[in-house]
């Protein structure tokens, strides 16, 4: 016999996704970049750090080595016969950088000796002109990836 389940204990075991803009700017991003940047010449990758996790589990990423602060986007390339890293901080139109991403966003220009190398971007055309003038390897643009294949 199944017991009745109050109308309270139902409320709180159902979760209501938050609408997140910058996730789904992030996903755009990277359905295109999967189509356009040259494998062959160039890694890159999300590391997950950010999102709401239990405080059990964020303990645990930060024991195995979990960085606040990092970009959304990291890229390792080869341009112009020498490796370069390129990084992208995926923010909305209004979001503001957190004083942990400020801090790598100064390391990254001083060990790499540039300003550039990682950017802030708030549009996936931001984002691909960043790219194209760190040298990243691309074979297309946002043109040529129609609304259809980006979504």
């Amino acid at each position: 016999m199944t017991r009745p389940v109050h109308q309270h204990a139902r409320r709180k075991t159902q979760t209501r996704r938050k609408r997140q803009p910058e996730a789904e700017l992030h996903k755009d991003i990277v359905r295109f970049l999967r189509r356009t940047v040259k494998q062959e010449r160039c890694i890159w990758w999300h590391t997950a750090n950010g999102g709401f996790r239990p405080k059990a589990t964020a303990r645990e990423m930060m024991a195995m080595g979990a960085l606040a602060g990092l970009p959304d986007l990291l890229f390792v390339h080869m341009t112009n016969g020498e490796v370069r890293i390129t990084g992208v901080e995926l923010k909305t139109a209004k979001g503001r950088l957190k004083p942990p991403q400020k801090a790598v966003m100064a390391w990254f220009a001083t060990v790499l000796d540039t300003e550039n190398a990682i950017a802030v971007c708030r549009t996936p055309e931001e984002v691909e002109a960043h790219l194209r003038k760190r040298g990243v390897p691309m074979s297309g643009t946002m043109r040529t990836v129609g609304p259809q294949e980006r979504a």
